[in-house]
């Protein structure tokens, strides 16, 4: 864990709720000088703490689908087993690298699976195509393959995908 300052945490918490504001703006906002929050920034970006980029409306884009898969391996071929494994660890590499929507995996548990995926998807066919190259790929070390899949097309979103909610929850976090 990267040691930060308390005004580090309050840069960092601003910067995900805008990260177009400016130095400037910045210090303002946080009461300290311009050339304070450029240095502090500096050193932050050069931890790698973080990067810019934006969270676009999925939506707008003509994204109707986000897709949550949980897999559940074979006992005889859990996941870390089959990543030892040099061919099978090029397989699941070309899989991932062949879906551009998929935008998130990774392995942990819960809920009795070992591996999460996160894609979002144009149409509810292209889910399906998804899902099934993963099921026919890995089809022998599956046990069980579930997903969970949000519309967003409707009014059922309740909170929207945005980090100024992390912000303010880590702001909270350091007040409390």
């Amino acid at each position: 864990m990267k040691t930060l300052k308390e005004l580090d945490y309050r840069i960092l918490t601003e910067l995900m709720k805008n990260a177009k504001i400016s130095d400037r703006q910045l210090a303002k906002k946080l009461s300290v000088s311009q050339p304070t929050i450029t240095r502090r920034r500096a050193r932050m970006e050069r931890m790698n703490l973080f990067e810019y980029t934006i969270i676009p409306d999925l939506k707008e884009l003509g994204y109707g689908i986000i897709s949550f898969t949980f897999v559940h391996f074979k006992p005889s071929a859990r996941f870390t087993q089959l990543l030892v494994r040099k061919d099978m660890e090029k397989q699941i590499k070309e899989t991932l690298l062949q879906a551009p929507n998929l935008i998130f995996i990774s392995t942990g548990t819960g809920l009795g699976f070992e591996l999460v995926s996160v894609a979002v998807h144009k149409r509810y066919s292209e889910f399906i195509i998804l899902r099934n190259e993963i099921a026919n790929r890995w089809g022998d070390y599956l046990e069980n393959i579930d997903s969970f899949v949000i519309s967003m097309t409707g009014d059922n979103m309740i909170r929207f995908l945005t980090l100024k909610f992390l912000a303010d929850y880590i702001h909270q976090q350091r007040t409390d």
